[in-house]
């Protein structure tokens, strides 16, 4: 019925590199850390390389006292501390493809400044494989959802019964072939919570 599903998440990986490469294959292309996802990185330099939680240093040595505008990075009136208006979950999910990056940008001696060549890719390449693992959970969760659909048959009185049964010797479970074992509990709950909150 859903023929082709297994390979969509591998096919828009296919897409994503091809599309990646497009935009920032050249060494003059724009930079992948700007607009509001400066906002959203800049919590990690400020961390690993700059040691100072306040966004302080690395404002004083960037741009010499304020932030650009389009940061939306401002002072706190009464406080004169810094306030970003993005919060740091983001970072937090980045903090892998920033710390990878950091280690690729000492091995080559490049600036160790949170914006150079591995830092800029560090950030897209964390966009873009949190993409993918958003493709890959949702196909995972469609997955069981379709596979409990297929085990639920009408009977004579138009009343639906269930034709798996949880008990030892019961029917067989219903295959989900696409499915990683670990997700498959995940899968379940969102699938029992979207019952409960749609009844």
């Amino acid at each position: 019925m859903f023929r082709g599903v297994r390979h969509f998440v591998a096919a828009a990986a296919l897409l994503a590199a091809v599309a990646y490469t497009a935009l920032y294959g050249h060494l003059d292309s724009v930079p992948q850390i700007r607009s509001d996802g400066y906002s959203y990185y800049v919590y990690l330099p400020s961390l690993f390389l700059y040691h100072d939680a306040t966004l302080e240093t690395l404002a004083n040595d960037w741009y010499g006292g304020p932030y650009p505008d389009y940061a939306g990075i401002r002072r706190w009136p009464s406080t004169h501390r810094w306030l970003n208006l993005h919060p740091i979950g983001t970072a937090i999910m980045m903090a892998p493809f920033f710390l990878a990056a950091d280690l690729l940008t000492l091995w080559s001696n490049l600036p160790r400044d949170g914006f150079s060549l591995y830092y800029q890719h560090g950030a897209a390449l964390a966009a873009v494989a949190y993409v993918l693992l958003g493709l890959a959970m949702l196909l995972c969760i469609r997955q069981v959802v379709v596979a409990d659909a297929q085990n639920e048959v009408g009977d004579d009185r138009g009343q639906t019964i269930r034709r798996r049964q949880w008990r030892a010797g019961g029917s067989r479970q219903p295959r989900m072939r696409w499915c990683w074992p670990g997700w498959r509990p995940c899968a379940r709950t969102a699938r029992d919570t979207g019952r409960l909150r749609f009844r």
